[in-house]
């Protein structure tokens, strides 16, 4: 046999905001088995057997059911009485379940005998029931691949002892986080997953199934935190790469008004008649505000970007202060045009300057 199912088979009384129910077939082996049995019977595995009791008032109707679903019901057996029955309600986010009653009825005797046939499975799963009794379970199977129990709130307050006795002995634990902090008693859900009782099968687990790593293990790269670039990374990156690449921008911009200011001397020189200070200095004005805002746009364009309107208003200003251009043309004082270039605008190894740039120039990449 594939899979064994050795839990509680019941009728449950159950009330949530959506209703209530009662007397519902319910039971840890019974919803076990039953997922069990789809996920075997897609995947073309072995079969799944139920090993548990009922009363005699366990219905024909579901025994039925359980059958025509594929289930193996040999290792369940019918005892004089009635069967075991639990009341309870779920509210909130639906993980905590509040028990109203419990009657064990024929599963406060149940001592489970696992069918000779069944003592061998690949799997063992050890649904809720009294701890006591999953540790009987194990004593009789010689399970090949995996072993599981599960368990609930009823259990960690009546019988925690012999519930951490038994988990020393499977390989996996399934429960919820309102029990991880119940059997560790800490609200903390994060340090009480860390406590012993509840770690302790981690080792177990992996040995058996090593695809399944630690979120600690270093193996396991996918479950990696990234890691975090600190500032001293971040400073590397901009000098190795912001800053040539702003030096290159400024040299093509110091060349672009040096030449600029060739071609405003170079047309002065072959006018026929004499241009007046203030014509000369209006020409340079719109011509270099032109210039300017050519070159940064497509300067941004060449780089992968694009300059956002308020840029390229802060360059048309900055044309317009450089008015000044015509009367030092005038002056022949037009080689302190080479003084200016991109690296007057923004920060780089050479210029600190946290709030302008040259002669007060307001910087671009605030």
């Amino acid at each position: 046999m594939d899979v064994v199912m050795v839990g509680s088979i019941a009728y449950d009384s159950v009330e949530s905001p959506e209703g209530k129910i009662e007397d519902a077939l319910g039971g840890s082996a019974i919803y076990g088995g039953i997922a069990s049995q789809f996920h075997a019977k897609r995947l073309n595995l072995g079969s799944v057997g139920l090993v548990g009791v009922v009363g005699n008032d366990f219905l024909d109707d579901d025994r039925k059911s359980l059958e025509d679903l594929g289930l193996d019901l040999r290792g369940i057996e019918t005892a004089d009485g009635s069967t075991f029955r639990w009341s309870g309600s779920y509210h909130g986010d639906m993980g905590v379940a509040q028990t109203h009653d419990t009657q064990l009825n024929v599963f406060g005797e149940f001592e489970p005998k696992v069918p000779d046939f069944a003592t061998k499975p690949s799997v063992l799963f050890c649904a809720n029931l009294l701890p006591i009794l999953q540790s009987k379970v194990l004593d009789q199977v010689q399970h090949s691949r995996l072993s599981m129990l599960d368990s609930m709130n009823l259990w960690i307050t009546t019988a925690l002892d012999d519930l951490l006795s038994v988990m020393k002995r499977v390989d996996l634990i399934i429960i919820n986080d309102g029990e991880v902090k119940m059997i560790a008693n800490d609200d903390n859900f994060i340090r009480a997953s860390r406590n012993p009782n509840i770690s302790q099968n981690r080792d177990s687990i992996q040995e058996k199934f090593p695809r399944l790593r630690s979120k600690n293990s270093s193996l396991n790269t996918r479950l990696q935190p990234k890691k975090r670039t600190n500032n001293n990374e971040l400073g590397g990156v901009f000098r190795n790469i912001m800053v040539p690449a702003a030096n290159r921008v400024a040299n093509s911009v110091k060349e672009a008004t040096s030449n600029l200011s060739n071609r405003l001397l170079s047309a002065k020189d072959n006018e026929e008649t004499s241009t007046s200070a203030e014509e000369l200095r209006l020409r340079s004005s719109v011509a270099h505000e032109k210039e300017v805002e050519s070159l940064y746009r497509n300067l941004a364009i060449s780089n992968g970007g694009s300059l956002p309107d308020e840029k390229v208003k802060e360059m048309k200003e900055i044309a317009l202060r450089r008015k000044a251009i015509s009367e030092q043309v005038e002056q022949d004082k037009v080689e302190v045009l080479d003084d200016f270039s991109f690296g007057d605008l923004i920060d780089s190894d050479t210029n600190k300057s946290n709030t302008g740039g040259k002669e007060g120039l307001p910087r671009i990449d605030s």
